[in-house]
């Protein structure tokens, strides 16, 4: 061990699979565990994590990690990270509540910044305003006011956050699995149930922080190319140096082993006309590996890839065949103790019983036979394959590496030992075929009583009764209140009001660190698409560093086909990978992909070109290293040629799995769908897309399995014709990202995918897109709803200009933010103001309906008079080139390249768009107040929502519907 100043060297390793070194520090004071990851990347990352367990269901640590954020010691504004965003050009800034954690991770590329956002965080999580302020609890976690009406009502960011959370099916059986499968704290909701959450009191959230805040029950980690030692005298000289080792060390408590599986069975809401067969959630949970056991834990995720996730995954294919249910996910997880959690969905309330026989009979079939060599060597590849695209995948990778690390220190584990997985993938290839995953199976998933079975039924009626509940419950609390408590209800509701409605002052605005336009980078980062011919066939070509791997796309022009083609176009695309081929099972196609590559994923999307024309397309993208483009191409070849829409049964079983995962998703995408049914009654692009991904996919899918099996006849057909319709060469464009090397392994190995393409494809047509604005209600189980208003900005004359992202920004984190989320108690308000020409308001798990018009309907006069400086914009200005310099992992960056070059944008275009941006004033935020007012006055409108929420107000609609009616 060695000194590093106010820390101590623990210890320090190269970690191959990061390309960096990891060293473990103590500081000496206070006895927290600091992690500095070395490595030659210029994003630079800063995350503090606390242990964090929650006792009760009130949401406590959810909210804490909120409220922390809303003013410091420091830095006494209301919100100082949305101050902080508006002048910072991070890449990530954001917190969130796991079980048994809570982290704040931050990243930017510019050294002066990251200092700044380490400052705040520090501040904010160590010595924020919670106990001087208890308007923050109120405003973040919940309070009671009355309304119009003199009711009592109860509202807060948090609480309404959860109710929109817990409206999912997915989100209610997590944690009814929690609840069953656990006895020590993973059994209770740290998001917070929306019951409990009012049960949290001040003082309970007071001692809550003083209880788990504190350097000593911390992790940081720190990582990127910079010196190491300044920020480690920063931390100590400003923060940790003030605090002593805390009297009591925290350790996550474990619980006692089952004597015996758990079943338990718990009920979700489906509205009163929706019909409950095959809506019922089964789910299979075991605890498995030890948090210390890094080889074992990747030999579950590999296990559950083999047994459930693939087509030819025999527990999945079993389950499926006896009509137990109509998908199955399996998903491990890490925690102290690991778990798995098999879900079956599409299934009836009393099929339990057939799921746990099927399953077990086919487990043991396995263990006594042995698992297909070929599907084990597919599992392990693709695990591989993940693991290594992942480590150069961008922000998102960099994240999750920190939080592994902070998940090791907080289960016990050797420091870095979740970023590892070189060495223990090929001890596992070593020994995977000496019944090294047969005896998992027993291991875990046959001899293993802790276990729980969970059946999560539909009910219907549920949310009506509940919300009458909810009502009866805060009528007697209003009744049991003296008029004394009442007056201090309305009084505490009026003063949250004041303090939300009152500006910070000038003096503690400037407190917060900024940067400056001289901070930024003026000119624009080329994407580079090389464009050549390869045969008769377009290539696109994007040089970058992939780490050997190419990705392919093949994209078929869908310009001239129908919306109703689009929509069996992205069918077709869901289908491709999982139907089988004419030389192929659809079980040996789904062995050879995972075999020889990283998998073939079909998808139908847009892209709106310079001319305001629209290319639709269904691109067919292959990922696979260098030496497997040969026999990657060839799959890819069979399936564009050869896929088998003729087998009837497979299609039907296919597309009523399809609809079982849309059913489960439905909630949980909910502000996606009304956001492109709201853009797709004006703009062909998004049209493309409510088709391909949105409310008309949905609706779509619905149809067809309810025609089955009746139906399967005339949709083979379908299928079958657009196929050989849509896959000719003349319609093609092939798109290639990776470097040279891949480049020419790819135009070695092309012909076969080119040349046996038919040349020659059915004559185009008329699409026969037209604008129909049809302000639709979308009515729901949903205790919340996502409020959305657009319109195309381009068609009502205003031209799209760099400036408008320094607007978008603007907004977003000032009026938008503080009237629906501070004020209206929304999760989100979110703005879209793109090229394309879509100006989008949205609001994301929003309590509220007519309020967030009206707050849409204000935006212009807000611009119009806001007493807004040039200081303003130009932090706006600064938070807009982070926007758009925002890195992106090589296949992303990929898309991104190929989609501008296909729209005719070109380098010249984003520099004139970055120049634009840079030149943003006072003046251009105000006369932007114009173009909202016309946008806001086309009352092009979409909601999802609560169905006697939507009901009560049905004069703001044009239709009411169902998902699945229209």
């Amino acid at each position: 061990m060695s000194e590093q100043g106010a820390f101590r060297l623990i210890s320090r390793e190269n970690i191959a699979e990061l390309n960096g070194i990891l060293s473990v520090y103590e500081h000496v004071g206070t006895g927290a565990t600091l992690v500095h990851i070395g490595d030659d990347n210029p994003q630079k990352l800063f995350m503090i994590g606390f242990r964090t367990m929650p006792s009760d269901d009130t949401g406590l640590a959810h909210i804490m990690e909120h409220s922390v954020l809303c003013g410091s010691g420091k830095y006494p504004v209301k919100e100082p990270f949305v101050e902080l965003m508006k002048g910072s050009l991070n890449t990530f800034l954001n917190a969130m509540t796991s079980t048994d954690f809570t982290t704040y991770p931050v990243m930017t590329p510019n050294l002066r910044d990251y200092y700044n956002l380490m400052d705040v965080y520090l501040d904010a999580v160590l010595n924020p305003r919670i106990r001087e302020k208890p308007e923050i609890l109120m405003q973040e976690g919940w309070h009671y006011e009355l309304d119009d009406a003199g009711e009592l009502i109860l509202n807060g960011v948090v609480y309404n956050e959860m109710k929109g959370a817990m409206s999912s099916p997915d989100r209610q059986l997590a944690e009814a699995v929690q609840r069953t499968l656990f006895t020590n704290f993973y059994r209770f909701n740290a998001g917070g149930a929306p019951n409990a959450i009012p049960g949290l009191t001040q003082e309970q959230f007071a001692a809550f922080h003083k209880k788990y805040y504190h350097p000593g029950n911390s992790l940081t980690v720190i990582a990127g190319d910079m010196p190491i030692e300044p920020v480690l005298d920063c931390i100590d000289e400003k923060y940790f140096s003030h605090y002593e080792k805390p009297v009591e060390r925290i350790l996550l408590e474990p619980q006692a082993p089952h004597a015996a599986p758990r079943e338990a069975v718990f009920d979700y809401a489906i509205p009163e006309e929706q019909d409950d067969a095959g809506m019922t959630y089964l789910s299979a949970n075991y605890l498995v590996f030890p948090p210390n056991e890094r080889e074992e834990e990747l030999g579950v995720m590999m296990l559950a890839q083999m047994l459930f996730g693939g087509e030819a995954a025999p527990v999945r294919k079993a389950l499926l065949e006896a009509g137990v249910g109509r998908e199955v996910t399996a998903r491990p997880e890490r925690a102290l103790w690991g778990m798995l959690q098999i879900t079956l969905s599409g299934a009836e309330a009393d099929g339990m019983a057939k799921f746990r026989c099927v399953m077990d009979e086919t487990l043991r079939k396995l263990v006594a036979e042995g698992l297909d060599p070929r599907l084990v060597e597919g599992a392990v590849n693709r695990l591989d394959f993940a693991l290594r695209e992942a480590s150069f995948s961008g922000v998102y990778a960099r994240i999750m590496s920190a939080i592994y690390v902070l998940q090791d220190w907080n289960y016990g584990a050797k420091i870095g030992a979740g970023l590892s997985y070189e060495r223990e993938i090929e001890a596992i290839r070593e020994k995977a075929g000496k019944r090294y995953f047969e005896g998992l199976i027993e291991k875990y998933l046959l001899d293993n009583d802790n276990a729980a079975f969970v059946t999560l039924k539909p009910e219907k009626g549920l949310l009506a009764r509940q919300e009458a509940a909810e009502r009866e419950r805060l009528a007697k609390v209003k009744a049991g209140m003296s008029g004394a408590e009442l007056a201090r209800v309305k009084d505490a509701a009026e003063k949250l009001r004041a303090w939300q409605q009152t500006p910070d002052s000038p003096e503690a605005l400037a407190a917060i660190p900024r940067l400056t336009l001289a901070d930024v980078e003026r000119k624009a980062t080329p994407f580079p698409v090389e464009e050549s011919e390869c045969g008769k066939v377009k290539l696109l070509w994007h040089d970058a560093f992939t780490a050997g791997i190419a990705y392919v796309t093949a994209m078929f022009d869908l310009g001239g086909f129908s919306q109703e083609e689009w929509k069996d176009a992205a069918l077709l695309a869901y289908l491709l990978d999982k139907l089988g081929t004419k030389n192929r099972s659809f079980e040996e196609l789904a062995k050879d992909i995972d075999v020889s590559t990283g998998g073939i994923v079909s998808e139908c999307r847009a892209i709106r070109r310079k001319d305001q024309n629209v290319y639709p397309y269904l691109g067919v993208t292959l990922r696979c290293v260098t030496d497997k483009l040969p026999e990657g191409l060839a799959l890819m070849e069979d399936i564009l040629t050869g896929a088998n829409t003729d087998d009837r049964t497979r299609l039907a079983q296919l597309v009523r799995t399809l609809n079982a995962a849309l059913q489960l998703e439905l909630q949980d995408n909910a502000y996606q769908y009304a956001a492109y049914r709201n853009r797709s009654y004006y703009h062909e692009e998004a049209a493309v897309m409510d088709a391909a991904a949105g409310l008309g996919f949905y609706e779509h899918v619905a149809r067809a399995a309810k025609s089955l099996p009746g139906g399967a006849d005339a949709l083979a057909q379908r299928l079958g014709l657009l196929a050989r319709k849509l896959f000719a060469g003349a319609k093609l464009t092939l798109a290639l990202t990776g470097q040279r090397e891949q480049l020419d392994a790819f135009a070695a190995n092309a012909d076969r995918l080119t040349q046996n393409l038919p040349e020659e494809s059915a004559q185009a047509r008329a699409t026969g897109f037209a604008e129909r604005i049809r302000n639709e209600g979308i009515l729901s189980a949903s205790m919340v709803q996502y409020v959305s208003q657009s319109y195309d900005f381009v068609k009502l004359g205003f031209p799209y200009s760099g400036k408008l992202i320094a607007l978008r920004n603007f907004l977003r984190s000032g009026y938008l933010w503080n009237a629906i989320r501070v004020q209206g108690g929304a999760y989100g308000a979110m703005l879209r103001i793109s090229e394309d020409g879509i100006l989008e308001l949205l609001s994301y798990r929003d309590p509220n309906l007519k309020e967030t018009f009206a707050v849409y309907r204000g935006v212009g006069d807000y611009l119009r008079a806001a007493g807004f400086t040039q200081s303003d914009v130009e932090n706006n200005v600064i938070s807009g080139i982070a926007d758009l310099d925002a890195p992106l992992p090589p296949f992303m960056q990929g898309q991104e390249a190929v989609k501008r070059h296909i729209a005719g944008i070109t380098h010249e275009d984003r520099q004139k768009e970055r120049d634009e941006l840079l030149s943003t004033g006072v003046a251009d935020f105000r006369a932007a107040g114009e173009m909202f007012d016309a946008v806001v006055a086309k009352n092009c409108v979409c909601v999802f929502g609560n169905a006697e929420k939507l009901k009560a107000n049905r004069d703001l609609f044009g239709a009411l519907i169902r998902a699945e009616e229209n």
